[in-house]
Parts: structure tokens; sequence; C-alpha cells
């Protein structure tokens, strides 16, 4: 089935299903649980999809983690969480991005303009993964009880494939040269 420079073929449809399928699913599987204290001081542990991660991630105050009360650094506390809530934001704008650009793998000759943002919302996805991880590990030595669930390895998957998938239709790129 053709319609105006789109080619939906069964080939075509797989490469944009997957990797929609792939970000729904990293979008609502477990991406984070952590430990923070609520307005008691208690401990209350967490677990949160990416939408609600991310939220999270950019609320959360040093003075919230039990951490903070046994001896962690306030700074490099306050450090990597905001590299840990930057690294999820990352995450969310490239799933956002690359879902809403995955049209361009169906057309026959591909605009720059939707082009480019697919594709680097793969690279996003991939290195903002080497950002979470760092986060995560930084935090993890400073006494915060925080785990990554399986939507990060999802989502880095998803972005993994975006490229693969753009590089691969480089050749289809519109030919006209024009803007």
């Amino acid at each position: 089935m053709a319609v105006a420079n789109l080619t939906i073929d069964r080939s075509r449809l797989i490469q944009v299903a997957v990797p929609l399928g792939l970000g729904v699913l990293g979008c609502l599987l477990p991406y984070l649980t952590i430990t923070s204290l609520n307005t008691q001081i208690e401990p209350v542990t967490v677990t949160r999809g990416l939408w609600g991660a991310a939220g999270l991630a950019r609320s959360l105050d040093p003075t919230e983690m039990p951490s903070f009360y046994t001896g962690a650094d306030p700074g490099a506390l306050g450090t990597w969480l905001n590299v840990f809530s930057v690294a999820v934001t990352l995450q969310q704008v490239g799933v956002v991005v690359g879902l809403v650009t995955l049209v361009a793998l169906l057309m026959d000759e591909i605009n720059t303009f939707l082009f480019w943002p697919l594709h680097l919302a793969g690279w996003v996805l991939v290195l903002a993964t080497a950002l979470l991880w760092l986060g995560a590990v930084r935090l993890g030595a400073l006494g915060v009880d925080a785990h990554l669930g399986p939507a990060w390895a999802v989502l880095a998957l998803t972005g993994l494939l975006l490229l693969a998938l753009t590089f691969r239709a480089r050749t289809r790129i519109d030919s006209y040269g024009g803007v």
C-alpha cells in the first residue's frame, strides 16, 4: 500500500512496530526503586515507571535521603541526584521524540526534518544510559538505596534499534537537497 511518499509494506511496518512497542514497554515497566524520607522522617520505598521516575528524580532533595543523616557529603549527594535526574529526563525526551518521528521510516524519501530528530533520539536514549548508570553507581556509593528496573535496558535497546534503522535508511533521505 502506497500513500503520498509512504510505503506501508510488511518490512517497513515491522521497522516501525518493533521500536514503537519497545518504547511503549520501556515507559510502562518499572524504571526506578528508591528509598527516601517522607514528611515524618520515615523511610519510604517507591517504585515508578519512566514518567513517575522522572518527576520523582527531579523533585528529590538531598535532605530527603536517609544517607544525608548518616554522614554522606551533601554536595556530592546533590550533584549525583542532579546527574541522575538529567539522565532520566534525557531518556524521557529521547523516547518521546523517537516515537513521534518513527513515521519517517515509512517514507520513500525521508524528510530531513524527521530523519535527524529520529536519529538523534536514538543517540540520546543510548548515551543517557551511561549517564544514568554513572549517577546510580555514585548514588549507591553515597549510601542511597536506589535500584534501576528493567525499563532502562528496554529504552537503551530502543535507542540502539533506532540508530541501526536510521543508519540503514540513510540512503532514502530526500534527494532534492532543499529545505
